[in-house]
């Protein structure tokens, strides 16, 4: 029999005949399995709708994370970029990111505009005064932001209301706090104004008055301060005005040990940092006391400044009597020691001080003319020396005063007179490659005016460095550093026959290029030795140095020691800048005379030239063509050389010139031909309007072709320049 499962299905073997086929099986349901059937499908569909809820809730839970993953990347980047200056992307570049993304991207620079929001609020609530409302400025800032895409997201803004609603009462309470400290500092900042001023007054040592001003501490308008603040207030004004000698120090020291606040206190025990202000008044009256005797002696100082002079020309006469040294005593308000210290003096010691300020003022006003000349164009007529005491002190002045205008302005006048300052020269002629960016602004100020001048200050140790460095900066417009790293730096030295042969050859080459000197003059031929000389000297000094900037260098060395007179390259010796046209002037004039007097042969007039003497570089003496000194006759009768101040002369000429042209200047004004109307002279014009028809006083008619005689007397000759130079002073 076959077996019966009631979850399974009831097999039985079905036999048709027994010539059948092999054995056929009929399938059939059972009853009892159908029922089981129905239970296992119900069971069944709970299961798979379980699960199905389960699937659906792990496919929410990986929504959620993956979302909150990408929130997370979204203010990551948004940061990063913050980081890194990047401005926030626009919302088309983020379209191609999730929705979490964009939220967390959002969310961050949401938060970013609110920080930078706050602090801005802040700042403007902080700066409010005292009584205005915060309201209108954080709603404006607020409205300012809710109008930006990072805030129109309703998820985005349900994320940044706690850290907006946090800005606005973070504004509110620091509008609060300051403006109860304003309020507070202002009434304190009253209150000691007004103590202030009555101790300085006095009024604040009358009987009660201190009473009268803590009673107004009881009114709104003093409301924040409290009465011991008052009483500590009172404290540091009596010390202010203690310590700084405006009041009467005695008598606010005696106030502050009398008066008491309102335990019973006494301004000057009452507590005070570590001590009480008893400490502190002692020590701002001992430092008042010092203040006004120091006002005094500067009032007293300042009076006897005032009357010096006058003092000192009573007594360099004998008309201080004893009489007039009391009463100078007594507007001092000198007594005792002080006093008899005083006339002492004005008695022993009066001589030798009124000598000693004597010679400063003469000191002073030596420069002060030094100066007016200068300003006036005569600097030619000034010794060397003279001009550069002048300049040095000028400059030294302004080094210690650290006026870099004034430095700069005594530069510049110092060389376009063509003076070297000794101080200025120290500093560029001590320059090094390791400082020579520092020294170069100085050079280059006097290089910019007259660049043979500025190769004056350099010295052969350094002449190639600077030239260099200053070629590179002007001629090429290299930088600092690119300069910097194409100067040759000497840091040795070398021995003369190493270099000779270097510098001889890049002379040569030199010259070859340069046949004429600047101004286009010939060049001398004993140019080319003296050159090729001071570039042995410079390369010696800095053999690793190009020969041919050592050559170009001395070429500008030795041309700053050369001076044109007369078409003639000769040594400057003392001779200014400005100088060689007034000289050359003189020279010609010289000559001519010369040349008429049968000093020197005719025709020879024009090859005259003057140069130093050997013992002297500031006098020169008059050469003839051929090198010869030229002798004229002295006011005593015997042939001496024709020796000059260059630069004394070269002024002379320049004024003779100034004064002719104004001569003539004024003659021309003054004898102007007078107009004529028609061709009437004036004078006739008038007297036919005078003549009435009277034949006699018809007035002569000019023709228009006649030309009407000159007025006014005939012109003086003019000066001749030897007998001016001869009265020319200074």
């Amino acid at each position: 029999m076959a077996r019966v499962n009631e979850r399974g299905i009831q097999r039985r073997a079905v036999i048709e005949s027994r010539q059948s086929a092999p054995e056929q099986y009929r399938i059939q349901v059972s009853g009892a399995a159908a029922q089981s059937y129905s239970a296992v499908s119900n069971i069944s569909a709970g299961i798979l709708g379980r699960l199905s809820a389960a699937a659906s809730g792990i496919q929410q839970d990986r929504q959620f994370r993956q979302n909150g993953e990408d929130t997370l990347q979204g203010q990551q980047q948004r940061t990063q970029e913050s980081v890194e200056g990047q401005a926030a992307q626009s919302e088309d570049a983020l379209a191609s990111f999730t929705p979490a993304f964009r939220r967390g991207y959002f969310v961050t620079e949401a938060s970013n505009k609110i920080n930078d929001a706050k602090r801005g609020l802040i700042a403007r609530v902080a700066a409010m005064d005292v009584g205005e409302d915060p309201q209108a400025i954080i709603q404006e800032t607020l409205g300012g932001l809710m109008q930006q895409k990072e805030f129109q997201d309703p998820q985005v803004m349900a994320q940044l209301q706690p850290a907006i609603q946090q800005m606005r009462q973070q504004a509110l309470d620091v509008h609060s706090k300051t403006e109860t400290a304003e309020l507070l500092e202002r009434q304190t900042e009253n209150v000691g104004a007004m103590l202030r001023t009555a101790a300085l007054d006095g009024s604040l040592l009358k009987p009660g008055a201190i009473e009268n001003f803590a009673k107004a501490l009881d009114t709104e308008e003093f409301a924040f301060v409290s009465r011991n603040e008052f009483y500590d207030q009172a404290a540091g004004q009596i010390v202010d005005v203690l310590a700084t000698g405006e009041g009467n120090i005695q008598a606010l020291s005696e106030f502050a040990r009398r008066t008491t606040d309102e335990n019973g206190t006494s301004l000057w025990d009452r507590k005070h940092g570590e001590g009480t202000w008893g400490d502190t008044f002692t020590q701002a009256a001992r430092a008042g006391a010092a203040i006004q005797q120091r006002m005094l002696e500067e009032r007293q100082a300042s009076v006897q400044a005032e009357k010096e002079v006058t003092w000192q020309d009573q007594a360099y006469v004998g008309r201080m009597t004893q009489a007039s040294i009391n009463a100078n005593a007594d507007a001092l308000g000198l007594s005792g020691k002080d006093r008899h210290t005083f006339v002492r003096h004005w008695y022993d010691q009066n001589q030798a001080g009124i000598r000693r300020m004597e010679q400063e003022a003469k000191e002073a006003a030596r420069h002060k003319e030094t100066i007016q000349v200068l300003t006036a164009g005569q600097g030619l007529t000034l010794e060397t020396h003279q001009l550069q005491k002048a300049f040095s002190k000028e400059w030294t002045d302004a080094v210690k005063a650290g006026n870099k205008q004034a430095m700069g302005t005594a530069l510049a006048r110092a060389t376009r007179a063509g003076v070297v300052i000794p101080a200025v020269q120290d500093l560029i002629g001590r320059t090094t490659s390791t400082n020579l960016t520092q020294n170069y602004a100085t050079y280059k100020a006097i290089a910019d005016i007259d660049p043979i001048t500025a190769m004056r200050y350099v010295s052969e140790d350094n002449a190639i460095l600077m030239n260099e460095y200053h070629e590179n900066r002007t001629t090429f417009g290299m930088s600092e550093q690119e300069a910097l790293q194409h100067v040759t730096r000497p840091e040795q030295k070398a021995v003369r026959a190493e270099v000779s042969a270097r510098i001889g050859r890049a002379a040569t080459a030199y010259f070859k290029k340069m046949d004429e000197m600047p101004d286009g003059s010939p060049m001398p031929p004993w140019l080319h030795d003296r050159v090729q000389r001071e570039a042995t000297r410079l390369a010696v000094r800095n053999p690793m140095a190009p020969p041919d900037a050592a050559v170009a260098t001395a070429f500008k060395r030795v041309q700053g020691d050369l001076a044109n007179v007369n078409g003639r390259w000769v040594a400057r010796g003392g001779m200014r800048a400005g100088a060689e046209s007034g000289v050359t002037e003189f020279v010609r004039r010289a000559a001519a005379d010369a040349e008429k007097s049968g000093a020197i042969p005719k025709g020879t007039a024009s090859g005259v030239f003057a140069a130093p003497t050997e013992d002297d570089p500031n006098v020169f003496i008059l050469h003839s063509r051929d090198g010869f000194p030229i002798y004229g006759k002295a006011s005593d009768g015997t042939q001496r050389p024709v020796l000059f101040d260059p630069n004394k002369t070269a002024a002379g000429v320049n004024q003779w010139k100034r004064d002719e042209a104004e001569k003539q200047a004024r003659f021309d004004a003054q004898n102007k031909p007078k107009l004529t109307v028609m061709g009437l002279d004036p004078t006739q014009a008038a007297a036919m309007r005078t003549a009435k028809g009277d034949p006699s006083l018809k007035p002569t008619v000019l023709k228009l072709g006649d030309k009407p005689a000159p007025a006014g007397p005939k012109r003086t000759d003019a000066t001749d320049m030897l007998d001016y130079l001869s009265t020319f002073k200074n």
